[in-house]
């Protein structure tokens, strides 16, 4: 993507680096990658396939259907030892060094000892984890990263209005994803749209506007990216519901967290606000609601 910001955070967390890639034609933005590859990328497709849509799942089970066939040898990184107890990491059979060279000295002398190494194979690394509730934050998070890449945030003008009003939307191929990101922001409908080109796929949309986008915004604008960040400041610059239907977590003016304390500002911001329209003032921020 050409977001470097974006990148860059994703690259942290994998601990990978970041790629600058030439863009294909004049005119496009540079775009940017991380790259993960061999068993670890066989680790994070098994992690998050529960997570993506019905189209993922299958590229990813064409990825791995022949993987790992008649393989031998095998990492351990990232795995402890398979002795109850012992969170050393492993590094032969399953073995930690010290539980391998007990167990090897027992097969040698024709003694026992109280553990078995327990050798890694291709299910071991196939096998799915345990799946969890998602709880609010998972979903959250799950949302911000969509519409990190596929949402738009933006703003919508009544003929004649001096206000605007912000709206969210998501415009994907894939109906399961943009049907779950609905649900999650309380769309009530996915609309099909035809494609422009007979030879592109149909897309669908889901879209929210009006206080409810705005809290939204609110909500996810923390995890979001520079660019997204920035539009959902543009989209919330002079928008000024009647009533707030469900207050911020935070304060609405851009860069500030503090905790919300009435009309969408913060204590200080509020009292700003507060002391420039009682003086006759130009208000120096710009609250949710201003009547």
């Amino acid at each position: 993507m050409t977001d470097r910001d974006v990148v860059e955070r994703l690259g942290g967390y994998f601990g990978r680096a970041v790629i600058s890639l030439e863009p294909r034609q004049d005119g496009y933005k540079p775009a940017f990658a991380v790259c993960v590859k061999g068993i670890d990328a066989v680790r994070l497709m098994v992690s998050a396939r529960s997570a993506l849509s019905s189209a993922r799942r299958s590229q990813i089970d064409a990825a791995l259907r022949d993987w790992g066939v008649g393989r031998t040898s095998w990492s351990y990184v990232g795995m402890t030892c398979a002795v109850d107890d012992c969170a050393v990491p492993a590094a032969t059979k399953g073995l930690c060094d010290s539980h391998f060279n007990r167990w090897y000295k027992a097969l040698r002398r024709g003694t026992s000892v109280p553990f078995e190494p327990r050798p890694m194979t291709r299910d071991d690394v196939l096998t799915e984890p345990a799946s969890h509730a998602r709880t609010t934050e998972c979903e959250v998070a799950w949302l911000a990263g969509l519409l990190e890449g596929e949402g738009t945030f933006s703003r919508n003008r009544l003929a004649g209005a001096t206000t605007s009003y912000p709206v969210i939307s998501v415009n994907m191929c894939s109906r399961d994803v943009v049907e779950h990101a609905a649900a999650l922001l309380g769309s009530i409908n996915v609309h099909p749209r035809t494609p422009r080109d007979p030879s592109w796929s149909v897309t669908y949309v889901a879209a929210i506007s009006g206080a409810g986008a705005a809290e939204w915004m609110q909500r996810l604008r923390p995890l979001m990216g520079e660019r997204r960040r920035k539009a959902i400041d543009v989209a919330l610059d002079d928008y000024y519901p009647v009533r707030l239907l469900v207050a911020p977590e935070h304060c609405v003016v851009p860069g500030c967290e503090e905790p919300h304390r009435g009309r969408g500002l913060c204590h200080k911001h509020y009292m700003s606000w507060s002391r420039d329209r009682a003086k006759g003032r130009v208000p120096r921020v710009k609250p949710l609601r201003s009547n």
